[in-house]
This record gives C-alpha cells, sequence and structure tokens, in this order.
C-alpha cells in the first residue's frame, strides 16, 4: 500500500468533520438571527447546509466503511451494505449540494439582474431552487442503489463497477455496476458541468448588472450636481408648471448625490454587496471541485492516476460546509475587524458567528451646531441605511 493511497484516506477523515461543524454552525446561525428561515437566502442557505452534512459525514468515514477485501484502501471494515449506504449518501449529499449553490446563485440573478420582488422569488422561483436539487439527487441516488453501482472506488464507495475496473477488462466479468458509465455522466459529469455553466453565466450577468447601474447612479449624480444656478437662468420666471416640477424633482434627486441616505445610492450599494457574496460564493465552489475536475481529467486523457491531485482533491472537495461559513460571515467579520483592529484574525471570526443576527446598538450624536453636523449624518442613518446594513447581514430581500 503506497502512501498516496494512505493519505487520501486519511485526509477524508480531518477535513470532512470540519466540513460538517461548518455547515451545523450555519443552520445554528440562521435560526438564530432576527429572520430564521423567512427570507429565501436564508432557507436555500439552510437546505445546502444539510445537503454539505449528508455528503461530508459519507467522506468522513472514508475507507472504513468499503468491504474488507478492497485491494486498493488502505483500511476498511465494511461490507457491501456499509459501502453501498456510504456511496448513497454522498451521491445524494454532493448532487444536492452542487444544485443548491447554483440554485443560490439563480437566487441572486433574480435578486440583482432582474430586480424581482421578495413575494415573486418565493412564490414563483423558490419552489423550483428547493424542488429541483432534492428531486434530481434524490433520483440519482436511487436509480444507483437499484442498478447496485455503488461500489468500492477512490477514498469513498462511489458509483463504480465490482471488480473494479471490469467495464475496460473483457477477461474480467462484472457482477456489479454494469452502467457505472453512463451513471457517472447523467449523475456526475453532466451536473457538474451544467452547474459550472449556470453558475458562470449568472456571475457574469449580475455584473454586469451591478456595473451598468452603478456607471448609471454616477452619471445622474454627475448631472444633478451640475443643474444650473438660478442666477444663469435668464428665463426662470417664464418656465411652465411642467418645468418648475421637473426642476424641483431634479433640485431634489441632487440631494440623493450628497446625503447618504437615499435610496438611489441605498440600492446601489445594496447590489453591489449582494454581487460581492454571489461571487464570494462562486470562488468557494471553485476552490472545491477545481481539483476533482483535474484529477479525473488526467487520469482519462492519460490512462493513469496522478496521485498529488487526488490528495489536494480529498483535502479541498471534503471543505465546501467551511468555505460558505467564511462567506457567510464574511461581512460580520469585516465590521467587526474594522470597528477593532487590535483583535486577532480568529477571535474576530468567533465574535461574527456569535454575533450573527444581533442588532447593533446605535449612538445618536449630540445636537451641535458647528460645521460638521453634516460629517456626522452617517452616525445616525436613516430607516433605508439600516435596512442596507441588514443586507449585508444576510443578503435578505429588501
Amino acid at each position: 500500500m503506497s502512501l498516496a493511497n494512505k493519505a487520501e484516506a486519511i485526509i477524508p477523515m480531518v477535513t470532512g468533520p470540519v466540513s460538517i461543524i461548518s455547515s451545523i454552525i450555519i443552520i445554528v446561525m440562521i435560526l438564530r438571527s432576527n429572520k430564521a428561515l423567512s427570507v429565501s437566502y436564508n432557507r436555500i442557505l439552510f437546505g445546502l447546509s444539510i445537503a454539505d452534512i449528508v455528503s461530508s459525514i459519507a467522506m468522513s468515514t472514508s475507507s472504513l466503511l468499503s468491504p474488507t477485501d478492497t485491494p486498493h484502501h488502505w483500511i476498511s471494515f465494511g461490507n457491501t451494505s456499509t459501502c453501498t449506504a456510504q456511496g448513497f449518501l454522498f451521491l445524494v449529499g454532493s448532487m444536492a449540494s452542487d444544485l443548491y449553490i447554483t440554485s443560490l446563485q439563480l437566487f441572486f440573478l433574480c435578486s440583482i439582474k432582474y430586480e424581482m420582488e421578495p413575494e415573486g422569488i418565493q412564490r414563483r422561483v423558490e419552489p423550483f431552487l428547493h424542488c429541483i436539487p432534492i428531486l434530481f439527487a434524490m433520483t440519482g441516488g436511487i436509480v444507483s442503489l437499484a442498478t447496485q453501482s455503488i461500489n468500492a472506488s477512490g477514498a469513498w464507495c462511489f458509483v463504480e463497477s465490482y471488480p473494479r475496473g471490469c467495464t475496460d477488462d473483457t477477461d474480467v466479468t462484472c457482477i456489479r455496476g454494469n452502467h457505472k458509465k453512463l451513471l457517472k455522466w447523467i449523475f456526475g459529469a453532466a451536473p457538474a458541468f451544467i452547474t459550472f455553466m449556470i453558475m458562470s453565466i449568472a456571475t457574469i450577468l449580475i455584473y454586469r448588472k451591478v456595473r451598468n447601474k452603478e456607471i448609471s447612479s454616477n452619471r445622474f449624480t454627475f448631472r444633478a450636481s451640475t443643474v444650473p444656478s438660478n442666477s444663469e437662468q435668464p428665463n426662470e420666471r417664464r418656465r411652465s408648471l411642467p418645468e418648475t416640477i421637473k426642476s424641483i424633482g431634479t433640485t431634489t434627486r441632487s440631494f440623493c448625490g450628497i446625503i447618504s441616505g437615499c435610496s438611489i445610492q441605498n440600492d446601489t450599494q445594496k447590489s453591489h454587496k449582494m454581487l460581492n457574496r454571489s461571487m464570494q460564493y462562486y470562488f468557494a465552489y471553485l476552490l472545491s471541485h477545481l481539483f476533482p475536475l483535474l484529477a479525473n481529467i488526467t487520469k482519462e486523457s492519460l490512462g493513469r492516476r496522478i496521485d498529488i491531485l487526488f490528495i489536494l482533491q480529498n483535502t479541498f472537495y471534503p471543505l465546501q460546509g467551511f468555505y460558505n461559513l467564511l462567506v457567510f460571515t464574511h461581512p460580520n467579520y469585516k465590521k467587526i475587524r474594522t470597528s477593532d483592529n487590535t483583535k486577532s484574525a480568529l477571535r474576530a471570526f468567533y465574535d461574527a458567528i456569535k454575533s450573527y443576527g444581533q442588532k447593533p446598538i446605535r449612538k445618536r450624536p449630540r445636537q451641535s451646531f458647528s460645521l460638521r453636523q453634516t460629517d456626522d449624518f452617517s452616525e445616525n442613518p436613516s430607516e433605508d441605511e439600516e435596512q442596507v446594513e441588514l443586507s449585508e447581514e444576510s443578503c435578505a430581500e429588501i
């Protein structure tokens, strides 16, 4: 037994539990927050965390549940039944997790690109964002179970033939898993490719929408701030009533370029924060799926395994829940680090988890007649600003 095989078996026993604990923390944070499961974002992330827990439990047991006579596993104490159960959990959890992260990206797309109201997303879109991941994952698991296609594979049980490699060797008769290649394409490669394409396209569309909105907002603010004064308008008294109303509206909007509490800037600010959140989830997905993709592509193209890629796969892939936790707590973490830069990163991360969902206590500034009173406007925010900050904590629909 090579050192690489031992490393592939041991590493998921460490990274898998880290992902389980991280997903559990996300669930606890969601349930103890002010909005709990009353918003679509939290419900989708709740489903994603459940799916990650299911797949991470399977990966955490590594090769322990494989049949004892498995030649390529370092250590195993199970049988065909335990291997089938492990593979079923991993298959269902991993497929549901990938599709749920896609659902999260589609939620951001509906909120930002198409500017759908929360009620519209909840009523017309969200049922599909839950049903498709659950139904497709359960279908893949049941079909693989019924065709006896779950057997000892890499570091854990997955869709594989038994004896291993019998589908490629005409001299060996397959006892189980005759449809391995077909099922791997339908429930493995195809969903991964579709997920990657949908998330990439959605991210690009969201970025373009937010970028265009920022350009329009900056252009509008510039035009509003350059409105001619009354002294530069010789025909001021001759203006009609519609022109006067339009002038008043322009003057009012020009204040929105100065006062940070106006809805125009708040809307742009909210969209930018949600864009950052969606891109963070997208890069977290890429980080966890990059090495499995490289490992399997090189194996199929070169006809041999590159051990270091499979070791990296078993290191980064099971940590999907941990990546989600980092993204989920990032807004709170950033606030804490900004307010108190003496705290260590670990302490700030702990405080970000602990304080999630708690509304910050704001101190009202003392009344002052100095010229700096306008500079302190941001310390006494309006209701719109408070809603924007709430969106930073949960990306909830405002």
